[in-house]
């Protein structure tokens, strides 16, 4: 294994050079793309992505611009005909899990 960072940033991107010009296989080519915690996406990673879906692939994009703990550009999706939605609502916080055990197992009680 090589321990030289150089190594891996070079093979990576001829990995994603070689990727980039071969035309993908049709059962290759998927129907369906989902991408969560879409907000640490790169844009190059979606373009290279996109090659192997289908042309009329439905796509859900799954971001949250508040865990955005890379810093990463957000994508101009607008751009791509995605339709937005955004809700500042967690719904996996712990007190709405808790609160939804407490709900669904009446006898259960939380400790510590």
């Amino acid at each position: 294994m090589r321990t030289d960072p150089a190594f891996w940033t070079a093979a990576a991107k001829q990995v994603e050079e070689q990727a980039l010009t071969q035309e993908p296989a049709d059962d290759w080519r998927f129907d369906t793309l989902i991408v969560d915690e879409a907000q640490d996406f790169e844009g190059e990673w979606f373009e290279a992505v996109r090659l192997f879906l289908r042309e009329e692939a439905a796509m859900l994009w799954l971001e949250d611009p508040n865990q955005n703990v890379r810093s990463t550009t957000p994508m101009a999706l607008q751009e791509q005909d995605f339709v937005g939605y955004q809700s500042l609502l967690n719904y996996r916080s712990p007190e709405s899990i808790a609160r939804f055990i407490r709900e669904a197992l009446p006898e259960f009680a939380f400790t510590g």
